[in-house]
């Protein structure tokens, strides 16, 4: 794994209680390589993350862990970074 953590960045999460749409900047610490693909400028990596997000709603509050992937592309480059469906 070439890229380097943490990777700081701010997503949009949808809390899985209440339905209330926010975004957060999340600190992506612990990657686990789950796949690869050669392609024309070398090998694209991707890679499973957790992290814990809380509900900023008063009344919610409700904490989960959301799953989402990493993608290095081309090597030692961050391409993407999607959330999986909870």
């Amino acid at each position: 794994m070439s890229v380097e953590t943490p990777i700081t960045k701010t997503l949009k999460f949808t809390c899985p209680a209440c339905g209330h749409s926010f975004e957060e900047s999340i600190e992506i610490i612990n990657l686990e390589e789950s796949g690869s693909d050669d392609r024309g400028m070398g090998t694209e990596y991707q890679y499973d993350f957790r992290v814990d997000v809380t509900c900023p709603v008063e009344e919610c509050k409700h904490s989960w862990e959301q799953e989402g992937e990493v993608w290095e592309y081309p090597v030692g480059s961050v391409n993407l970074i999607q959330l999986s469906n909870i």
